[in-house]
């Protein structure tokens, strides 16, 4: 993962940003008190502020992909795709407001309470049997393939729907965080274990880590969907924040397993930010 203060800083301008009424946008930031590298060939109005945060969060995932040793594991690549596609929908979420949260769509259709409350417990469920299938196999128990009852409840947090946004979305953060932590040494043999659940045949790990990103991606078109259906249409700053959100997904993804590469760059591009945040009020 990326480092705290990093990812910390990132998601306050993100959220600051996303904040900001459109207009903004063209209004002149102050000028650094020391121009250079942060912001080379990019004028000083909070647009090209933002663009230029995104730009540096690419540049740092891409150094950090071509440095890191070791090389990123199968399990890791996985992973990263489903913390990009965790910080898509962090993204699709930063200008959600609390009013919005609990409002439907259309009759009978899901708020977006429903939707990631939804989205957490299909998580928990993956990450259950994922640790389930992996442990079974590493002790040898090759006649029960199918999870007990009981094992999503001993290995994973509750997930509670009520609460504010923020609320919800914390503990489905944490959940999220710890499938990272717990799987990101998954090796060959790990992602071969096989599993059962509702398909009613037996699949590989490895396809139920792929299934994290993909049922991600299936409900953050959903998310999408409920904001235009409660006329939520994202402005340009929140766009903004949502690719912001991404490119740190990216750099997240790409420090898996190798946490202290570029530690002074991350560093450094958490300093900026911070500087930044206050021009966004």
């Amino acid at each position: 993962m990326a480092d705290g203060t990093l990812t910390t800083s990132v998601l306050a301008f993100a959220g600051a940003l996303a904040a900001m009424p459109e207009d903004r946008l063209v209004q002149e930031w102050p000028a650094p008190s020391q121009p250079g590298a942060f912001w080379d060939g990019y004028e000083d109005h909070a647009r090209d502020v933002a663009f230029r945060v995104y730009l540096q969060l690419r540049e740092l995932a891409a150094g950090v992909e071509q440095r890191r040793q070791p090389p990123a594991s199968e399990a890791q690549r996985i992973l990263a795709q489903h913390q990009l596609a965790f910080r898509d929908l962090t993204g699709a979420l930063a200008g959600v407001r609390e009013d919005e949260f609990d409002r439907e769509p259309a009759a009978n259709e899901w708020p977006l309470r429903t939707v990631l409350f939804h989205i957490a417990m299909t998580e928990r469920g993956f990450h259950a049997l994922i640790d389930w299938a992996v442990a079974r196999q590493r002790g040898g128990n090759v006649a029960t393939i199918a999870m007990p009852d009981d094992h999503r409840d001993a290995v994973s947090d509750p997930i509670v729907e009520s609460g504010t946004l923020a609320e919800v979305l914390g503990r489905y953060t944490a959940l999220h965080n710890r499938v990272l932590t717990e799987f990101t040494s998954l090796d060959a043999a790990d992602l071969g274990a096989p599993n059962v659940w509702w398909e009613g045949y037996e699949v590989p790990a490895r396809f139920r880590l792929h299934r994290f990103d993909v049922h991600l991606r299936e409900h953050t078109i959903q998310v999408d969907k409920t904001l235009a259906g409660i006329g939520h249409p994202p402005s340009e700053p929140e766009r903004l924040a949502r690719h912001i959100h991404c490119a740190l997904g990216q750099v997240e993804g790409a420090l898996f397993g190798a946490s202290d590469t570029s530690q002074d760059v991350q560093q450094s591009i958490a300093t900026n930010i911070e500087t930044l945040i206050a021009f966004t009020q």
